[in-house]
């Protein structure tokens, strides 16, 4: 038996455990080939880890965009401060809502935009 720890940014994530029936059956060659898919197998769970970060700051991007916008145009319809406009924002939008339903700031811009 072989194993290899497969660890992405200093997280144990995983392992690569290699077995052979025969007692001797790995070779040094062998090894090393298991060190070159654990390599693979870490570089390929690094690149998903990053990935997904990127989507996951993608995303709060474009909702702090969102929640901005709405900021503005609560102030600028209710003559309100930036502050009181982000309190109501934040209030309002922790009142439970639908599942998948489009996000409070969401709703507010695309009010805006509609036309009238």
């Amino acid at each position: 038996m072989a194993g290899y720890r497969i660890v992405v940014e200093d997280r144990k994530v995983g392992a690569l455990n290699l077995f052979s029936d025969r007692p001797g059956g790995f070779t040094r060659a062998s090894g090393d080939a298991g060190v070159l898919l654990a390599a693979f197998a870490t570089t390929a769970l690094a690149g998903a880890s990053e990935h997904a970060r990127a989507e996951s700051l993608s995303r709060g991007l474009q909702s702090n965009r969102e929640i901005g916008t709405a900021v503005g145009l609560l102030m600028a319809t209710h003559g309100v401060s930036a502050d009181r406009a982000f309190e109501v924002l934040r209030e309002t939008s922790s009142e439970p809502e639908r599942e998948g339903s489009p996000s409070l700031a969401r709703r507010v811009v695309a009010d805006a935009e509609a036309p009238r």
